[in-house]
């Protein structure tokens, strides 16, 4: 909603000093890759994926220097480690489409643009059904608690996709 993207966008507060390093990584990646690590955000896909939101342009920046900073930590503060990641990130996201991934089961908001598209969302609904239907856990909690049924997280079958 756009209430959600106005809050990410104004109630995101970095230092002065960690915000300048992260704007300068940041101003190191192309829009496209700037595009592909701010998907990480539920609202911001969700915005692009809508088109719902006044803010997506600012919002991008602020959920792409959330993803920059979780990095860097990661990273150890190393400036070309965090932006080989981050690169190695968009690429993958690019790659496996994972927009199209996180679509594949909301039929009434999935926007595909060709019917190439359209097959790779049914490949990976059909992957994620089976893989689901694979191996189930059953996790007693004890104490007369319920029982939790899980997935399982991988099956002999599954492909490497």
């Amino acid at each position: 909603s756009d209430q959600l993207c106005h809050e990410v966008v104004h109630n995101t507060i970095f230092a002065p000093e960690e915000e300048a390093v992260y704007r300068s990584i940041l101003a190191d990646l192309t829009e496209e890759e700037q595009d592909n690590i701010s998907q990480s955000s539920y609202a911001y896909w969700h915005a692009c994926r809508t088109g719902e939101s006044t803010y997506r342009d600012e919002m991008r920046d602020m959920v792409a220097l959330h993803e920059i900073a979780r990095y860097w930590d990661a990273a150890k503060e190393d400036r070309k480690l965090t932006i080989g990641a981050l690169k190695k990130t968009s690429q993958f996201r690019k790659q496996y489409r994972i927009d199209i991934l996180r679509s594949c089961f909301d039929e009434t908001r999935a926007v595909y643009e060709n019917e190439k598209e359209e097959k790779l969302a049914e490949r990976y609904r059909c992957l994620i059904s089976d893989e689901m239907e694979a191996q189930p856990m059953f996790v007693k909690a004890g104490m007369g608690r319920g029982v939790l049924v899980l997935g399982s997280r991988i099956c002999k079958e599954t492909l490497e996709e």
